[in-house]
């Protein structure tokens, strides 16, 4: 379901804008720091986020993207206004990036392609330190992202395995597409690549879960990893100011990853992390592909859902583990790095999680 004339519009001004303040963030950070309390990310939260959501609330009549844009920077402007004293430096970088705006082309309908091609290219990348390049659930045919109205602004991937294709479709709420939802863009789209589309067919898609610990939990503390390599250990190209993604990616992860509320995703990211930090992120990663490119029915009817049997395996080793001397963990590892390389490595894996 493609998006109506206003609400495209409203999209296509906001990832303008959002990309070209993303380009004056480092020069409103040094003006607004001038303040007590406030940085740049306090800026975009209290006013370029307010302004987005009030310009949202109540779609405008015509789809007029320059007539949308001057009204977003209205907005913004508004906001500050109520928040900083009219001496501030900041309004001259303001104005400086809004003059850029309007110097500036509008992209309608706005591609969110570009994005897409980075998550799956990194997900491509993690994948083929397990699998050759030419991997069935690689060669994967996936169309261009679809866009939806929703009320919630987030991607959702959905495989159909058995006819080797995918669909990943981002839902567009126009009264809640934030700052951090754009600048979140390519974490999200490797995030569905890495949990739904290159992955081998997965228990939570066969019965419908949207809390599997696996699939939303540790495939989330893995997707963090890969994102963090791709912006400081092996920098992509398309992902420019890494600090700034890095810090909203671990604002998103802080706000979603509740213990109450997502009980089951907390759990799987949480033992994904502290199995990372036990045994190291090489070792990690290897475990992780080894299981993520399993069927979740390899072990039917004996493990039903290997991915989940898998997390709560790893939790009960976690709590073994923790009594060991040193040495005697070091033995583990040894043991865990000669059991990956034999043929039949899952079921060894899995049986050496319980010995």
């Amino acid at each position: 379901m493609a998006l109506d004339e206003v609400r495209q519009a409203l999209l296509d001004v906001f990832c303008h804008c959002y990309g070209l303040l993303l380009e004056h963030l480092d020069h409103l950070d040094g003006a607004v720091c001038a303040h007590r309390g406030w940085d740049c990310y306090r800026l975009m939260r209290e006013c370029v986020d307010k302004a987005a959501y009030h310009l949202g609330s109540t779609l405008p009549e015509r789809a007029d993207c320059q007539a949308l844009c001057a009204d977003f920077l209205r907005r913004i402007r508004g906001q500050m206004d109520a928040c900083l004293p009219s001496s501030s430096p900041t309004f001259d970088v303001f104005d400086a990036c809004g003059d850029a705006m309007h110097a500036v082309s509008i992209d309608s309908p706005v591609d969110l392609g570009d994005w897409q091609q980075t998550g799956e290219r990194l997900s491509r990348g993690c994948y083929c330190r397990q699998l050759p390049s030419d991997a069935p659930a690689l060669c994967l045919l996936v169309e261009r992202v679809d866009l939806s109205p929703s009320h919630i602004s987030k991607p959702c991937a959905l495989r159909q395995k058995a006819q080797a294709c995918g669909r990943i479709t981002y839902g567009f709420a126009a009264n809640c597409f934030t700052f951090p939802d754009y600048i979140n863009l390519p974490f999200f789209f490797l995030h569905e690549y890495l949990s739904h589309l290159h992955s081998a067919p997965m228990f939570a898609e066969h019965c419908g879960r949207q809390d599997h610990p696996f699939t939303e939990g540790w495939m989330l503390w893995y997707a963090r990893l890969a994102y963090w390599r791709a912006l400081f250990a092996e920098p992509h190209p398309a992902l420019c100011h890494p600090l700034h993604r890095d810090h909203y990616v671990a604002w998103y992860l802080q706000s979603e990853l509740d213990e109450v509320s997502r009980p089951m995703i907390y759990k799987g990211y949480e033992c994904a992390r502290q199995f990372a930090n036990l045994v190291g992120e090489p070792r990690f990663e290897r475990v992780t592909l080894l299981i993520a490119s399993t069927p979740y029915d390899v072990f039917t009817p004996l493990a039903p859902d290997l991915h989940g049997e898998f997390v709560q395996r790893v939790q009960h080793w976690l709590r073994r583990v923790a009594t060991l001397s040193p040495q005697e963990r070091e033995d583990r590892f040894a043991t865990l790095d000669a059991l990956l390389d034999v043929p039949d490595s899952v079921r060894s894996l899995m049986e050496w999680l319980v010995s």
